[in-house]
């Protein structure tokens, strides 16, 4: 029987492995948590009165994986659901991920989307997802409500 002990309590592995007769390795599964910055954590292997052997791993901190919207498309007043996505677990006590837009259209034709400024992925998830919303300038609003006004007035007429 093998004693595995981990240097970091931010990385577990079992107490003990056993290496089965006739056998000359054994594995095991060891755990993480997510973590704000990289985290070095020693893996020491001890047997009988045998030196130890010691391992590094590494645990690095997640990093933002990918965006999504669904739909992809959507009309004046529409809504979208974001989803971000990390390529590991957030650390204790969540993680932020900013979120900006740089959606820019001449004069005449803006588009105001409304979104957060950040969302939170939890402890221990990977995803988080947050609402836009296409608001058009008043000018659009106006021209949209006086052209559906036009088009009432002359079915009406007839």
């Amino acid at each position: 029987m093998i004693t595995l002990v981990s240097s970091d309590a931010e990385v577990s592995v079992p107490s003990t492995v056993t290496v089965l007769a006739g056998q000359t390795t054994a594995t095991f599964q060891g755990s993480t948590v997510g973590v704000v910055t990289l985290l070095v954590a020693t893996i020491e292997a001890l047997f009988g009165d045998c030196p130890g052997i010691t391992v590094d791993l590494e645990v690095e901190a997640p990093v933002l994986e990918s965006l999504g919207l669904s739909p992809s498309t959507t009309a004046l007043l529409g809504k979208v659901t974001g989803t971000v996505t990390l390529d590991g677990p957030a650390p204790a006590g969540g993680l932020d991920v900013d979120l900006d837009s740089d959606f820019d259209l001449p004069i005449g034709n803006a588009l105001n989307l409304t979104m957060p400024s950040s969302v939170t992925v939890e402890e221990g998830e990977t995803t988080a997802e947050f609402e836009i919303t296409a608001l058009g300038t008043l000018l659009q609003t106006l021209s949209a409500r006086l052209a559906l006004l036009l088009m009432a007035l002359s079915r009406h007429r007839r």
